[in-house]
């Protein structure tokens, strides 16, 4: 997955969670278990360089963090990729 904003990996991992929902059947789940992580009752709020290259770890994590809560909730397992050796 490519994306060189904060912006962009939100709106990829999305569109993934989104697809797989359709998918599976399980749109209501999805959005039942979006709903606490997102805090309704709060305007939203995106961090400062949200739509910014992204330049480090924290950046990208600030993301790919939400994400792993929607899933955790949501039951899914998810296995992380394997990383390159040199």
């Amino acid at each position: 997955m490519y994306a060189v904003t904060q912006s962009e990996l939100d709106g990829r991992l999305s569109l993934l969670h989104l697809t797989w929902a359709y998918v599976a059947n399980r749109e209501a789940d999805l959005h039942r278990a979006d709903m606490p992580i997102c805090k309704v009752d709060e305007p939203a709020q995106r961090p400062d360089g949200f739509h910014d290259r992204i330049t480090d770890r924290k950046s990208l994590e600030l993301v790919v963090s939400h994400y792993r809560e929607l899933d955790k909730r949501l039951g899914l397992v998810v296995v992380p990729a394997p990383v390159a050796r040199n």
